[in-house]
């Protein structure tokens, strides 16, 4: 199949002269805002111009983690039921972490802490009121606004939450944090996953943002326009076929140490297309390198 490159916009956040005295941040798990400040964020998003998403489909060897922040792995899994958290938990982790070591080099820990569903209409088939963000279950709608999950402090702080007394042993050699995401129960038709060559994004490019939850503060990365960016997709991409991408990187022997990614509309998708469906599964990976 010949490659298909896309023309979309991608969102992100503006760059407010408010974050000169406050602090970006969105509450999320259905937390009230404060009485005296009744803002669930101060974050303001807008388009960027549209720009050429490149079709990667025949090319994949090309990209890899640490050339441009992310990769294309090809794997089967034996998880049928999407929306048992005890077969993700207990059969897939395992599945990914086998992954991550057969595409990764010197690996010598992996520790997965989170997970999410997502489709793009998310409670079609579901018998499901109301989203529970607390419920990892429950499928989220794909996030449509440039983005990195952790940034270097919020990956630091997971270490130390997740590994406990042996988090400054394990900080001594090299980290990465990557996110393993696939199609499930059908191929991409619409809202594929737009994919930001890591090496065209510099600090500066970059909003760190506070995510207030009812028992964490994390920080993400939301992005701010440039012409410079190069993104990139895997058109019509396959449940066998998995994106790895990384958030944070330890290393600065590599030429990407991370990898922004949104959802974007696909113009040419069939109206007819299924919702997309799609997990992601968040991997600390420690290394002797």
């Amino acid at each position: 199949m010949p490659p298909r490159d896309e023309i979309a916009t991608i969102r992100y956040a503006k760059p407010l002269p408010l974050f000169k005295k406050e602090k970006p941040f969105t509450i999320l798990s259905n937390l009230n805002a404060g009485e005296n400040d009744p803002r669930r964020t101060n974050v303001e998003l807008e388009d960027g111009e549209e720009q050429v998403i490149h079709d990667i489909r025949g090319r994949e060897a090309e990209f890899s983690l640490d050339t441009h922040g992310f990769q294309v792995a090809h794997h089967t899994t034996s998880v049928r039921k999407w929306n048992s958290a005890r077969d993700i938990e207990e059969q897939y982790f395992g599945e990914v972490a086998d992954l991550l070591r057969r595409e990764m080099s010197s690996i010598t820990e992996i520790h997965i802490f989170d997970w999410r569903l997502r489709r793009s209409a998310p409670n079609a088939g579901d018998r499901v009121s109301k989203i529970d963000l607390n419920n990892n279950a429950h499928y989220l709608l794909p996030v449509t606004t440039a983005h990195i999950d952790q940034t270097p402090r919020s990956v630091l702080s997971r270490v130390r939450r997740h590994l406990g007394e042996r988090a400054e042993e394990l900080l001594r050699g090299r980290v990465r944090l990557v996110n393993v995401w696939r199609p499930i129960g059908h191929s991409v038709g619409d809202w594929p996953l737009a994919l930001c060559d890591g090496t065209t994004v510099e600090p500066g490019d970059l909003l760190a943002t506070d995510h207030i939850t009812k028992s964490y503060v994390g920080e993400t990365y939301n992005m701010l326009y440039r012409e410079k960016y190069k993104w990139y997709y895997l058109s019509d991409q396959a449940p066998d076929e998995v994106l790895l991408f990384k958030m944070f990187d330890s290393s600065r022997q590599v030429e990407a140490r991370w990898c922004p990614h949104a959802a974007f509309k696909h113009r040419a998708a069939s109206p007819d297309a299924p919702p997309r469906e799609s997990i992601e599964v968040r991997a600390l990976v420690f290394g002797n390198e």
